[in-house]
């Protein structure tokens, strides 16, 4: 093994030290090397000296070679030790790399700095310095310097780590992480099992015990959803162990590995630091009994569009709609909160016609079938006096409640059917064909470039250029009118407070334009990538994704409407009894509300206050509760529950875009408090909400980042987010739950982070 040695004049003063050429600082050491004869974490850093101590233990860990710190710390030796690290590497025969950070900061036991340091996936030997000197530089931003001032940490020291990319752009490789005990629990005689396909299916997440015991009759047998087999499940789990031990973790360790068919790797291996968290109220595990009549059916939260506890009018709306919906799919309000029933196994994919439409086909059916339907609904709805007549049943009085019951009905029978298969299938169409052909979070990267191309059909284009005088304020106010920050009747329309309308017209004004050709280039180096005949599929998925989106922010539009018709009965209903406080119409029971509606006089007032003081009472316990992301057959499921946060306090990590920003938390405890509570946001406000919903597009232009607990880089907040160009960090799991209003936060979109500096 080639081991780089700078004996040059300039190296004989190190650190300070004079020395002969025979003392100068190593510059280029294998990890084998360093596996036989440790080095100090001053020199080779935290990530390179712990995979060193796991080689040292029998733990099976791709080979390597590190950058040391002395060749970060002296630029004048910088060429030589590129160019031993080249031969290195060429020697080798590596074809495609993987260039990591190993920062004296990085894996220790008070702080992993995860996502702080920049790392280099799928790297061409030919493009290995440029990799090197972006790690490098890495260990100078903003954010390091952050990161180590809120932990007291000393000066940062950077060595890089070089390997070869097991299992890249291979079909049938794994990857994923195993916590040697769980996030939060040092005690637990558990491990979380976290996997994820490089092709780019969902991660999945299931607990294991700690000496799991591969069944040699069964080896080749996988558990239910799970692509690993259980012998490969014991194997990880004893190498993840071993690790654990290697490394001293004595409260766990955070483990990273990598499986091809043939062979199990470790390619990272930390101390867990456990988050210090009060947790919130337990769920009644009573609530989850109901899945029991259908275990087939698998209940998931539908927690980026409805984080928040249902009002009851809304909750009743969802059972009034239940049995509309898909054939596979059901609506079910679990202790407030709202949930989808699937099938955990279909028989057959509903969206496998309409993946292969093409953007034209789509915009076809949609206005020339669907929409005409919808919007005769909606007209329905939006003008019940005379269907009200006809919308009793068993000779009771029609009211004008009921008539707009029913024309949601059949609304949202249209509104949650073929069209909502169609459009579903659309948006997947690009997700799909990209991380067929790249690395995780590149073809995520991809898809959110290609698909940030203007549109008319946002809202945030829309207030842009009404705001620069292209279209008409009068427009705008129209498409904004009926929108909610919350997918709730009770929450007010922004129809109902125009000032906000026009104050984020004055400031998307205000606010420069994005790049409207980052789309276009971000298309044109891909599609020459591929031949003439892939280069047909791509645009025809491309124009399909496209297609899907806009309609989709029609769609909610339509929906919009939809809640505001029935928004408006409930509000009229209210009047006619002369209710003290309006809104106390959200808290009762729907069905309680339509019996009381058909009777001429209006009920006791006593009895609407107490019903309604208990329906916010009921929602109050309610939104304290932690519910389980998804659950079946009577019991959360484990494979749904991802670790909270990074593990450790004060960072949190997620999916990001965008420049890096120092601000102030404003927290946002439900999504209805983006209208119902008024208040001056500072110029530096880093937005930090649940998740972010269509019409909360008028605070963005506010803030100067956004933060959400839940959502993707394709879904509504960061979308919105890269057509303002702010920073973003989503799916940051524990961020809005443990940040608090006033704190000092750094937002580092790119690298996905938020780090709390006060």
């Amino acid at each position: 093994m080639y081991e780089g040695r700078d004996t040059s004049a300039d190296a004989s003063v190190y650190h300070g030290r004079r020395m002969a050429p025979s003392d100068a600082p190593t510059l280029v050491i294998s990890l084998e090397t360093l596996a036989q004869t440790p080095r100090a974490r001053a020199e080779v850093g935290g990530k390179a000296a712990a995979l060193a101590r796991l080689w040292a233990a029998g733990v099976r860990v791709p080979p390597g070679w590190v950058l040391t710190t002395a060749a970060c710390a002296q630029p004048a030796s910088e060429p030589r030790a590129l160019a031993a690290l080249r031969r290195a590497v060429d020697q080798a025969g590596w074809q495609t790399l993987v260039v990591r950070s190993s920062s004296t900061l990085e894996d220790r036991a008070a702080g992993a700095a995860p996502g702080v340091f920049a790392s280099r996936v799928g790297v061409a030997p030919a493009q290995l310095d440029d990799a090197v000197r972006a790690v490098w530089a890495s260990a100078h931003a903003p954010l390091v310097r952050a990161y180590a001032e809120a932990r007291g940490a000393g000066p940062v020291a950077m060595a890089v780590l070089v390997q070869p990319a097991i299992g890249l752009g291979q079909a049938d490789a794994l990857a994923g992480v195993v916590y040697t005990r769980l996030p939060g629990r040092p005690e637990s005689d558990e491990m979380l099992l976290e996997t994820y396909a490089r092709a780019g299916a969902p991660a999945q997440h299931r607990q294991i015990p700690r000496s799991p015991a591969a069944d040699g009759d069964s080896g080749g047998e996988r558990e239910p959803a799970s692509p690993l087999a259980a012998a490969r499940v014991a194997e990880l789990a004893a190498a993840a162990l071993g690790a654990e031990d290697a490394i001293a973790a004595t409260r766990g360790a955070d483990v990273e590995w990598v499986a091809t068919p043939e062979q199990l790797w470790i390619v990272q291996a930390r101390p867990i630091v456990h988050p210090e968290r009060a947790s919130a109220p337990a769920f009644p595990l009573a609530l989850l009994a109901m899945s029991r009549a259908q275990p087939e059916l698998v209940w998931r939260w539908d927690v980026r569009h409805n984080p928040d506890p249902l009002s009851p009018a809304q909750a009743g709306l969802v059972e009034h709609m239940d049995e509309i919906g898909q054939r596979d799919a059901r609506m079910r309000v679990v202790g407030g909160y709202l949930y989808y029933g699937a099938r955990s196994a279909p028989a057959a994919n509903p969206d496998e016609a309409a993946e292969s439409l093409t953007a034209a086909e789509l915009d076809q059916r949609f206005r020339s079938i669907w929409l005409p339907e919808m919007e005769a609904a909606l007209r329905a709805a939006e003008r019940p006096e005379a269907a009200a007549s006809d919308a009793g049943s068993d000779g009771e009085r029609g009211t004008e409640l009921d008539a707009v019951l029913a024309a949601y009905a059949r609304f949202y029978a249209l509104y949650a059917g073929p069209l909502a298969s169609a459009l579903r299938a659309g948006r997947r169409a690009l997700p799909a064909y990209l991380r067929a052909r790249y690395p995780r979070a590149e073809a995520e990267r991809l898809a959110a470039e290609l698909l940030s191309d203007p549109s008319d059909a946002r809202l945030e284009t829309a207030l842009a250029r009404a705001a620069r005088g292209q279209i008409s304020r009068a427009d705008v106010a129209a498409m904004l009118g009926p929108l909610a920050p919350a997918w709730d009747v009770a929450t007010p329309t922004y129809g109902e407070r125009p000032q906000l309308i026009e104050a984020a017209l004055e400031r998307a004004g205000a606010r420069a334009l994005p790049d409207p050709e980052r789309a276009a280039r971000a298309q044109q180096q891909l599609a020459q990538q591929l031949s003439a005949e892939q280069r047909s599929e791509f645009e025809r998925v491309l124009a399909l994704a496209r297609r899907a989106r806009d309609l989709g922010e029609l769609d909610d539009r339509l929906f919009g409407r939809a809640q505001t018709a029935v928004r408006r009965a409930l509000l009229r209903v209210a009047a006619r009894w002369q209710l003290a406080d309006a809104d106390d119409i959200f808290y009762l029971p729907l069905h309680q509300t339509t019996d009381w509606a058909k009777s001429a006089e209006p009920p006791p007032a006593t009895a609407v206050r107490r019903l309604a003081q208990a329906g916010r009472r009921a929602r109050a316990r309610q939104q304290a509760w932690s519910m389980p992301l998804a659950f079946a057959n009577g019991a959360p499921l484990e494979d749904a529950q991802a670790p909270a946060g990074s593990g450790e306090a004060g960072l949190w990590r997620g999916r990001g875009t965008g420049a890096r920003v120092r601000g102030t938390c404003v927290r946002l405890a439900e999504l209805s408090e983006a209208i119902t509570t008024e208040r001056a946001l500072a110029d530096d406000a880093i937005l930090v909400v649940a998740t972010l919903t269509p019409a909360m597009s008028l605070l963005l232009h506010q803030v100067r980042a956004l933060v959400a607990e839940h959502g993707g880089l394709l879904d509504h907040g960061a979308a919105m987010a890269r057509e303002l160009g702010l920073p973003c960090v989503v799916d940051c799991a524990g961020a809005w739950r443990e940040l608090r209003d006033g704190d000092a936060v750094l937002v580092d979109g790119d690298a996905g982070v938020v780090l709390r500096v006060s």
